[in-house]
């Protein structure tokens, strides 16, 4: 789904969605991989979006985190 280059509030708002409804595991965890770009790229996590994460789309999440800014993961 590679839309990690988009962050406007419509993409952020429509991953967010997908990421926490879908029932597709290949969606929920694409996903889930685009949000984590995105917050890398702005530094940031919405921590209300990601305590909402389905499992596919948070497992995504945690490792591209973990493994590219582990410093946005505290405590994880």
């Amino acid at each position: 789904m590679d839309l990690e280059a988009f962050d406007a509030p419509e993409v952020l708002a429509a991953l967010s969605r997908i990421a926490c409804t879908d029932d597709n595991e290949l969606v929920l965890a694409s996903a889930g991989e685009s949000l984590a770009g995105i917050w890398i790229r702005n530094g940031r996590v919405d921590w209300r979006v990601y305590e909402e994460l389905s499992p596919a789309a948070k497992s995504e999440v945690d490792a591209r985190l973990k493994g590219q800014a582990p410093q946005l993961l505290p405590g994880l």
